[in-house]
C-alpha cells in the first residue's frame, strides 16, 4: 500500500485518453452542471452488515482499478489523465438513519440516495467514484456505489459489485488482503486501441460505416408530441413494461427457430413499429456495445463500450422471416466491424452533433442480464439495482430486461419535453402487438401486420365520428334561407358598402332571376356560371341559380380567357351571369350571357313570387373548380345534401342560430369557403357584411369595418389573420367585439392560435377548420381551449357533427393513435365526384369499408395527420401533405415547422419556405417573408439557429413587403419566385470584426481553423471546426478572458459575433455556482459534505 500523503502517481509516459472518453468529456462539457453521465447503482444488503468492513472492501477495490482514481483536467482544450493514489480517492461516508422515527425513514433513504446520485462530478478534478452506506435499519443498509461513465460502463459496475463481495467475505473471515493489482489496467488498453487506429484493419471497418450509413436519415425517433424551440432539456420519464410469459416464451421460440438472438428478434419488432411511426422501411436504433471479446479485459474495469448504429431497410414488403434475416445480416455485420470508435465514424461522415441528440438515431436500445439477481456472501443477502435518476441522454432509451424466471420487462427513459408518458405507454402496446403478430404469423409481409389493439381500435372508431346531428325537413340550404325569410323579411341580410339588402329584399330579386333562368331552360343538373365581382348582386346570382334547381359554377374575374374557356366547356355551361363592368370582355361569346341588374337586363318584370322547383337532396348545388395534378382543372360536384348536412353541422358545432347578428364575409367568391359564410349567415337570420377586396390587405380599414358593422363571426385565412394580429399588438387593440373567430384554407398552428385567442375577449371562441372542397368546406374543427399553451403543431381536431375522418395506413387499416397515417373523409358530405372524369373520381372516391350505409365513400385527401392525446380526448395533428415533407442533405424536413420559426421573428408577418430542386443532388431551402422592407434583421439569424437544427437553416431568404396569394387566399408558392424582394444573408463570410474583442476572436479563430479566412458570422462548424477543436478554441478563450464561457454556450452561438457578445456582456468575469445539497437529515448532509469528496 502506498503511503496516504502521496497524492498522484506519475506514470511514464502518461497514460492516453480513450476515444470513448474522449466523447464523454466533450459531452461533459455540453450538459455542464447536469449529471447526465453519471451512473449509481444500489446494493440492497440485509444482514449483519460491518460498516468498516464494508468501506475498506471499497477502498482496496478502488486501489485495484486505477481508473477508478482518474480524472481529466485538459490542456490546451483536451483532456489528459491524471491518477490520485488509492488512499486518497475512496472516501466513503456512512450515514446512520437508523434513529430516525420508522414511517419517514424509508423516504429519507430515498430522498438521500435520490440527492447524492444527483451531485455531479467535476471530471477535471475527481474523484469520479463515489460510494456511501446508509444504515436503515438494524439488519438493513445500502451501499450506494456512483461513477462517471468516463472511468467506468455497465460491465464494470457488475466487476466493481463482484470485487466488493468477494473482498467483504475474505476480510470478514480475518483473512489478510494480499494486495493485487490486474495484469492490465485500462491504460493498456488504450495503448492497444491507440496502436490500432494506424492498422489496415481499421481502415476496413470506417470504410463499412461510411457505407453502411451514407445518406441515413437522421430522426429514427417517434414523432414528438411536443414541438420545442432549441433545448429541451434532460428531465427523463420512467416508465416499465412487462411482457406476458406466454409471449416470452413464443418469442425465445421464434428466435431459436430463426436461429437468431432474442435482441434480434425484440430489435426487429421494434424496427417494424417505427417504420410504422416513420412511414418508411429505412430505420437506424442505436445500441450500446461493450468492447470484451478479449478474454485480458473481461475483468477489467473501464469504459470498453462503443455505440452501433443499427441501420435496417425493411422496405419492399418482406416477411417477417425475411426481416429478422435482415437484422440478423445487420447486427452480425456491425458486431464485425465494432471496434471503430463511434465519434471516429460521425466525423468520417460529416455528422454533427447538436445539444439534444446523437447522429444517425434518436433511439437506443439494449437488451439486459443480470439484473435484480439476489447474492448471498458474508452471512448477506445482496441485490444490485441500478439507481433512476430522472435524466434522458436521448429523446428515448428502451431496455429490454431479463426477469427472473425467463421473463422479460422493456423499460423506457423518455424526455417528458418531447414525449408523453402516454405515447411511451402506445409504443409499447404497439411494439409487443407486432412481436405478437411476428410470432404468430412469422411467412406473413410486415406490412400486414395490424399495430391497433382491440382497444384502441374502439377508442379510435369513436374519435371518427361527430356527433350524431337531426337531419331537417328540408332538400336543401335554400329551404333553410326561405325559411329565414318568412320569419323575418324585414331584417337585414346582406351589406355591401351603401347597399344594404332585407331579408325581404334579397328573396324577390332572387325570385325574379330564377323566373330569367327559367325561361332560358334551365333546369336540375343545369350548370350556370358567374362571373361577377364581390357585391350584393352576387348573393343574389348564387340564391337564382338554387331557386331555379340548378348548380352554379364560379368563375373568377381575374382568370386567364384560355382557362376560363376550359372551365366554362367542361362545366357544359350554356348560361353565364355576369355584371354589366364585366360584359363587354364578353362579347361573342357563345353562350347567353345575363346581367344580374333587374332593370338592365330585362327581368324586372317578372314575378316576385318564388318560381316552383322540382329539385331534390341528390341534385347538384354547386360545381367548383379545383386545380389539377395534371394541369386540367377538375369540377368538384357538391349535392344539396352535402351543404345542407354541412350547414347542419356548422350549427350543432356553433350555436350561431339566434345568438350571432353579423357575419363577415371575406373569402373569394370561387372558393367554397364564401359558401362557408353564405349558408352560416342566411340560414340563422343574420346579417352577411361584404368584405371589400382590398380591405383584406389593410388591417386598419378591416378593423374598421369589423367594428363599424359589429362584426361577431369572421373566417379568416391565414396570412389575413396574421396582418390583422399583428396591427393589433402594434397599436394596442384587440378582437373583443368578435364571438367567433375561425380560421381556415392554410395551416395555422396551436401557438398562433393561442395568439389569437389572447387577441380576443372572454366570450371570443377561436376555432381552427379544416376541409377540402370534396369534403364540402370543412370537416374537422378543433376549438382553441382559453388556457391552451400552444406550440408548433398544427391540431385541425375532431370530426364536425354528423361527419367522419378516418386516419389509414396505405392498407386502408386504421392507424393507432400517434402514428401518421393519410386523412380520409367519409359521410354524406363527400362530393359526387368530379364533373365528367370517372378516372380520377374513381381513384380519389373510395368505398368507405367502415360504414354499413349502402354506397357509403370516403375521399382520399391526400393530407397526413395523426391521432393526438390531448386534453379534451384524440384530435387530429395535421402533418402537412406528402409534397410538403421535403428530404435534405439526407435530412427529412418539414417545411411547417420552417415556417411557424420564421413567423415568430421580430418584425415577420407571414412566411413561406421552399425548396429549390435546380440541383437534383443539392437540394436548398429557399425562404420568404412579409415584413416591412426596413426590418431589422440583424437578429434572425442567432434566434433561428437557437429554434431549428442546422439542416432546416434557409440557404437563401427574402424579404417581401407581401406574400403573393392565390385566388382563394393561399399562400401562392409558385409565384414567389417573380417577385422582387431584399435577400438577407444568414451567414456572411466577408464580415470583418467590428469591436476589439471580435478582432482578439478572429486572431483565435483562425489559427484553430489553420488560418482559414472567417467572418463574424460564421458558423464555427460550417467553416470547418469540430467538437476536439472547439475544446481547444475555448480553452485558449478561456486563457485569454479568463471566461467561463463553455461549449454548451459555444453550441448555441458558434460564432465570433455571439462569443464576443457575451464576453463582452460577462465582463471577463469568472467563477461557477457550486451545486449544494438541501437539508435532508442534518448529521446526514454534514457528514456528506464534509467527506464525500466531489462536487457538492
Amino acid at each position: 500500500m502506498r503511503r496516504s500523503d502521496e497524492k498522484t502517481e506519475t506514470p511514464s509516459p502518461p497514460p492516453a485518453v480513450s476515444a470513448s472518453q474522449r466523447r464523454f468529456w466533450f459531452l461533459d462539457q455540453i450538459t455542464s452542471g447536469v449529471p447526465v453521465y453519471n451512473s449509481y447503482s444500489a446494493i440492497r444488503l440485509t444482514g449483519p452488515l460491518d460498516p468498516a468492513v464494508a468501506v475498506r472492501a471499497l477502498r482496496e477495490v478502488v486501489g485495484r482499478h486505477r481508473v477508478l482514481r482518474s480524472s481529466f483536467p485538459a490542456e490546451d482544450g483536451q483532456p489528459v489523465v491524471a491518477t490520485s493514489t488509492a488512499d486518497g480517492a475512496a472516501v466513503v461516508p456512512f450515514v446512520d438513519l437508523s434513529a430516525v422515527p420508522a414511517q419517514p425513514r424509508a423516504a429519507a433513504a430515498d430522498d438521500l440516495v435520490d440527492r447524492l446520485a444527483h451531485r455531479t462530478f467535476d471530471i477535471h478534478r475527481g474523484p469520479l467514484f463515489r460510494a456511501a452506506v446508509i444504515r436503515t435499519g438494524n439488519d438493513r443498509h445500502t451501499l450506494l456505489i456512483g461513477v462517471h461513465h468516463i472511468v467506468s460502463d455497465g460491465w464494470s459496475v457488475h466487476l466493481v459489485f463482484r470485487d466488493f463481495r468477494d473482498l467483504y467475505a475474505t476480510i470478514a473471515a480475518g483473512v489478510e488482503i494480499v494486495p493485487e493489482q490486474p495484469r492490465l489496467q485500462f491504460s493498456d488498453v488504450v495503448a492497444r486501441q491507440e496502436k490500432w487506429r494506424t492498422s489496415a484493419e481499421h481502415d476496413r471497418q470506417l470504410d463499412y460505416w461510411r457505407s453502411q450509413l451514407d445518406g441515413v436519415a437522421d430522426e429514427s425517433c417517434l414523432p414528438p408530441d411536443h414541438r420545442t424551440s432549441g433545448a429541451g432539456g434532460h428531465a427523463a420519464g420512467h416508465a416499465s413494461y412487462p411482457v406476458a410469459g406466454d409471449l416470452c416464451v413464443r418469442i425465445r421460440a421464434l428466435a431459436r427457430a430463426e436461429r437468431v438472438t432474442i435482441f434480434m428478434v425484440l430489435l426487429t419488432g421494434l424496427k417494424i413499429t417505427l417504420s410504422r411511426y416513420l412511414e418508411r422501411g429505412d430505420v437506424t436504433v442505436g445500441t450500446p456495445i461493450a468492447l470484451r471479446d478479449d478474454p485480458d479485459v473481461q475483468n477489467m474495469v473501464g469504459p470498453l463500450l462503443n455505440t452501433l448504429a443499427l441501420r435496417t431497410d425493411l422496405s419492399g414488403a418482406p416477411t417477417v422471416r425475411e426481416s429478422l434475416a435482415r437484422v440478423r445480416d445487420t447486427c452480425l455485420a456491425a458486431y464485425d466491424n465494432q471496434e471503430i470508435p463511434f465519434d471516429t465514424v460521425v466525423a468520417a461522415l460529416g455528422g454533427t452533433r447538436d445539444l439534444e441528440s446523437s447522429p444517425f438515431f434518436r433511439i437506443m436500445f439494449q437488451y439486459v442480464t443480470g439484473t435484480g439477481r439476489e447474492h448471498t456472501f458474508a452471512g448477506l443477502l445482496a441485490t444490485l439495482t441500478e439507481v433512476e435518476i430522472g435524466l434522458a441522454k436521448l429523446d428515448l432509451t428502451l431496455d429490454a430486461v431479463e426477469t427472473p424466471g425467463s421473463g422479460l420487462e422493456l423499460v423506457a427513459r423518455y424526455r417528458t419535453s418531447r414525449y408523453d408518458r402516454t405515447t411511451i405507454d402506445r409504443l409499447s402496446d404497439h411494439w409487443q402487438a407486432v412481436l405478437a403478430a411476428m410470432c404468430e404469423r412469422p411467412d406473413a409481409s410486415i406490412d400486414d401486420l395490424d399495430l391497433l389493439t382491440p382497444a384502441e381500435r374502439a377508442v379510435v372508431a369513436t374519435a371518427s365520428t361527430g356527433p350524431s346531428v337531426v337531419a331537417p325537413e328540408a332538400t336543401s340550404v335554400l329551404d333553410l334561407i326561405e325559411r329565414t325569410v318568412e320569419a323575418d323579411p324585414d331584417a337585414e341580410a346582406v351589406v355591401c358598402g351603401p347597399v344594404r339588402l332585407s331579408y325581404g329584399q334579397l328573396d324577390r330579386r332572387a325570385n325574379q332571376l330564377a323566373h330569367r333562368l327559367g325561361q332560358l331552360g334551365v333546369v336540375p343538373e343545369t350548370r350556370v356560371a358567374i362571373l361577377m365581382e364581390r357585391s350584393a348582386e352576387t348573393i343574389v346570382a348564387v340564391l337564382a341559380v338554387w331557386k331555379a334547381g340548378a348548380a352554379y359554377v364560379p368563375i373568377d374575374i381575374d382568370m386567364p380567357a384560355a382557362r376560363r374557356e376550359v372551365i366554362l366547356d367542361d362545366a357544359g355551361v350554356t348560361v353565364l351571369l355576369t355584371q354589366a363592368q364585366l360584359a363587354g370582355d364578353l362579347a361573342g361569346d357563345r353562350r347567353r350571357v345575363l346581367v344580374v341588374e333587374p332593370d338592365h337586363a330585362g327581368y324586372g318584370h317578372l314575378p316576385t313570387s318564388r318560381p316552383a322547383r322540382t329539385t331534390t337532396s341528390g341534385h347538384l348545388s354547386y360545381v367548383i373548380y379545383t386545380s389539377g395534378s395534371t394541369g386540367r382543372p377538375k369540377g368538384v360536384m357538391t349535392t344539396n345534401a352535402g351543404l345542407l348536412s354541412t350547414c347542419m353541422a356548422w350549427e350543432h358545432a356553433f350555436g350561431l342560430k339566434g345568438r350571432i347578428r353579423s357575419h363577415l364575409q371575406m373569402a373569394n367568391f370561387c372558393f367554397d369557403g364564401f359558401l362557408g359564410e353564405l349558408v352560416r349567415t342566411l340560414t340563422s337570420g343574420a346579417k352577411l357584411v361584404i368584405c371589400p377586396r382590398e380591405f383584406l390587405l389593410s388591417p386598419d380599414r378591416l378593423l374598421a369595418l369589423v367594428r363599424n358593422e359589429r362584426v361577431e363571426v369572421a373566417d379568416f385565412v391565414p396570412p389575413v389573420l396574421r396582418a390583422l394580429a399583428g396591427h393589433l399588438r402594434g397599436s394596442g387593440q384587440d378582437l373583443g367585439g368578435l364571438r367567433l373567430v375561425i380560421v381556415g384554407s392554410d395551416t395555422v398552428s396551436t401557438d398562433e392560435l393561442a395568439g389569437i385567442r389572447r387577441l380576443g375577449g372572454p366570450d371570443t371562441q377561436v376555432v381552427n377548420c379544416y376541409g377540402l372542397t370534396e369534403g364540402t368546406v370543412d370537416s374537422t374543427y378543433f376549438v382553441c381551449p382559453p388556457d391552451w399553451p400552444g406550440d408548433a403543431s398544427v391540431l385541425i381536431g375532431e370530426p364536425l357533427p354528423g361527419m367522419t375522418a378516418y386516419l389509414l395506413d396505405p392498407a386502408l387499416r386504421p392507424v393507432p393513435p400517434g402514428t401518421p397515417g393519410t386523412i380520409f373523409i367519409a359521410g354524406p358530405t363527400v362530393a359526387r365526384g368530379y364533373l365528367g372524369d370517372p378516372g380520377r373520381t374513381a381513384a380519389a372516391f373510395l368505398p368507405d369499408p367502415f360504414s354499413t350505409r349502402p354506397g357509403a365513400r370516403m375521399y382520399r385527401t391526400g393530407d397526413r395527420g395523426r391521432w393526438r392525446t390531448t386534453p379534451q380526448g384524440l384530435r387530429i395533428e395535421y402533418l402537412g401533405r406528402a409534397d410538403q415533407q421535403v428530404k435534405i442533405r439526407a435530412y427529412r424536413v418539414e417545411l411547417g415547422e420552417i415556417e411557424a420559426a420564421l413567423r415568430r421573428l421580430p418584425g415577420v408577418r407571414d412566411a413561406v419556405a421552399v425548396v429549390d430542386d435546380g440541383d437534383p443532388t443539392d437540394r436548398r431551402i429557399h425562404a420568404y417573408v412579409a415584413a416591412a422592407d426596413d426590418v431589422e434583421t440583424g437578429g434572425w439569424h442567432p434566434t433561428l439557429r437557437a429554434t431549428l437544427p442546422h439542416y432546416m437553416l434557409p440557404d437563401r431568404l427574402v424579404v417581401l413587403p407581401a406574400l403573393p396569394t392565390t385566388a382563394t387566399g393561399k399562400t401562392d408558392r409558385r409565384a414567389l419566385t417573380s417577385r422582387p424582394g431584399r435577400q438577407i444573408t444568414l451567414s456572411n463570410a466577408a464580415t470583418a470584426p467590428r469591436t476589439a474583442t471580435e478582432r482578439r476572436l478572429a486572431r483565435l479563430w483562425t489559427r484553430v481553423l489553420h488560418d482559414r479566412p472567417v467572418g463574424v458570422h460564421d458558423d464555427f462548424f460550417v467553416t470547418g471546426g469540430d467538437s476536439l477543436l472547439a475544446m481547444r478554441l475555448l480553452a485558449r478563450v478561456r486563457a485569454e478572458w479568463g471566461t467561463g464561457y463553455g461549449l454548451r454556450q459555444f453550441f448555441r452561438g458558434p460564432t465570433i459575433a455571439q462569443v464576443a457578445a457575451r464576453i463582452d456582456a460577462e465582463g471577463e468575469r469568472t467563477g461557477r455556482d457550486a451545486d449544494r445539497l438541501d437539508e435532508i437529515v442534518p448529521a446526514a448532509r454534514e457528514f456528506i459534505d464534509h467527506q464525500a469528496g466531489g462536487t457538492p
